[in-house]
């Protein structure tokens, strides 16, 4: 089993080359955050660093599709727990998944350009993720180069444009994605009428900043993360925006205009 343990590791190393985290964020104002409200899983990984969920028997057995972080640390958990694991992953190139910086190359070497698979960075709220970051030995970076802030090549429909200009969408074909997110963001989901359904995440952030020292605070946010909870937990990223953006929403649509398919993608 060590030595599975040790090929985990060594995958969680290898599957980003550069991991960043802003300088903002990393000097930001303390605060508190909420997990799953019945399993804190930082609680969990600070009480007792060393010791596995749980046993099992020698001939359990569990597959596992997809070496991204989450594939990643819940093959080396089970591991640890006595499970045989098998971890399928479709990339021969590198694990990880989207979350993956690929720098561009010249001339054979490294350039300091890099291209953003999926996600680009990691608020220091991420316990859990900085917890198995530290396990495996993975390094982040804080000079994360702000997509916008700094010139961004940004390709869409085979057409290129480089964004200089972070508070607007860099095309006009982002602009109904670019006033939804942030109607979505600001002031939440709302009923037709103009009730507040579900907290924004700005709601959310300021409430967790007065948490910590707090618990009335902290139980509000536990209430409304379980409504968000309870009405997406069975669907996708996709059908979630769905949900929220598409002609046939139940609540009044973010941003005022429906997505079309093209948004959607």
């Amino acid at each position: 089993m060590a030595s599975k343990i040790r090929e985990l590791k060594a995958a969680m190393v290898t599957f980003i080359p550069n991991l960043r985290t802003t300088k903002e964020a990393a000097n930001d104002v303390v605060q508190a955050y909420v997990d799953t409200p019945n399993f804190v899983y930082s609680d969990w990984l600070k009480a007792d660093d060393n010791a596995p969920i749980g046993t099992v028997g020698d001939k359990k057995e569990v597959g596992i599709v997809g070496a991204g972080p989450a594939g990643c640390c819940a093959a080396y958990e089970l591991r640890r727990c006595g499970y045989n694991v098998i971890l399928f992953n479709d990339s021969k190139d590198h694990n990880g998944g989207r979350l993956y910086s690929k720098h561009f190359m010249k001339n054979g070497a490294k350039t300091n350009d890099i291209a953003e698979m999926g996600a680009m960075r990691f608020p220091p709220t991420e316990e859990v993720l900085y917890h198995y970051f530290s396990r495996f030995g993975i390094e982040t970076d804080e000079n994360f180069p702000d997509p916008g802030k700094e010139p961004t090549w940004v390709s869409f429909q085979g057409k290129g444009v480089v964004w200089k200009d972070p508070e607007t969408p860099p095309t006009k074909d982002f602009n109904i994605v670019s006033n939804g997110f942030r109607a979505l963001t600001q002031n939440g989901i709302t009923d037709h009428n103009g009730e507040t359904v579900l907290q924004s995440p700005e709601w959310f952030k300021q409430r967790l900043r007065l948490s910590a020292n707090n618990s009335s605070f902290r139980n509000q946010v536990i209430t409304q993360w379980q409504a968000y909870i309870n009405e997406f937990e069975n669907d996708s990223w996709y059908s979630g925006l769905r949900k929220i953006f598409s002609k046939n929403a139940e609540w009044s649509i973010p941003g005022k205009e429906e997505w079309t398919d093209m948004d959607f993608t």
